[in-house]
């Protein structure tokens, strides 16, 4: 969040309510995009450009619908996974961290 060391805010508060709102926002256009794009591929209508942007795989998919609904499961269950992962991996490597340069481990609040 470099944008917003920039910014300088005033507040700790609102320097925090401002990085939530962009990762959430971040979040849903990401959710959002990946949405449309798969209605796109389900429609067989291209919406941003003259052809799809997802290609259908004939060989493995009977229908199109199917490919769209597999390709948003994956997507809920990798971006379960990967935020669960990120919350697990950072205050293990702040560990590893401490412990490669011999200082007193930091506990972060939150």
């Amino acid at each position: 969040m470099r944008l917003t060391l920039i910014e300088k805010w005033d507040d700790p508060a609102d320097l925090t309510k401002v990085q939530i709102f962009r990762l959430y926002a971040s979040k849903i256009l990401n959710v959002a995009l990946y949405a449309v794009l798969n209605v796109e591929l389900a429609a067989n209508y291209a919406l941003f450009s003259s052809e799809s942007s997802i290609e259908f795989k004939d060989s493995d998919f009977n229908c199109r619908e199917d490919q769209a609904g597999l390709n948003l499961l994956l997507f809920v269950v990798s971006e379960f996974f990967v935020g669960k992962i990120a919350a697990l991996s950072f205050p293990i490597l702040d560990y590893l961290k401490a412990k490669c340069k011999k200082t007193a481990v930091l506990k972060r609040e939150i």
